[in-house]
């Protein structure tokens, strides 16, 4: 793992299948971001459910719902996401909800079969 928010091609050429997602739930992951010095910083993430989606052809289609803290609230965007077992992914989310204690995000996933 790498401790920058940057994402280079190695990063990219990672996949996050179904499976390997599948062993995130109820784990928490970090996802990095730059500070406005540009310093990686950190938020720690719960990865709540896995959802499938329905079959579309050979694509293979799910999403992960994540809650993450009040501060900061992470924009829409690719992230760095780091994993202490299965490593760093390049994973867009979207903010969903805002809570009492914070915000649930959605990333969607498409690979095929």
């Amino acid at each position: 793992m790498q401790n920058t928010h940057e994402l280079d091609d190695a990063l990219w050429g990672r996949t996050l299948t179904h499976d390997l997602a599948s062993q995130l739930v109820g784990e928490t992951v970090q996802f990095l971001y730059p500070d406005a010095q540009g310093q990686t910083l950190a938020a720690n993430v719960t990865v709540k459910a896995l959802a499938e989606q329905a079959d579309a052809g050979n694509l293979r289609q799910f999403n992960l719902s994540l809650f993450g803290p009040a501060a900061p609230m992470l924009i829409q965007r690719t992230y760095r996401m780091q994993h202490a077992g299965l490593g760093d992914f390049a994973v867009f989310i979207s903010p969903v909800a805002r809570t009492a204690d914070g915000f649930e995000y959605q990333a969607c996933f498409s690979h095929e079969r």
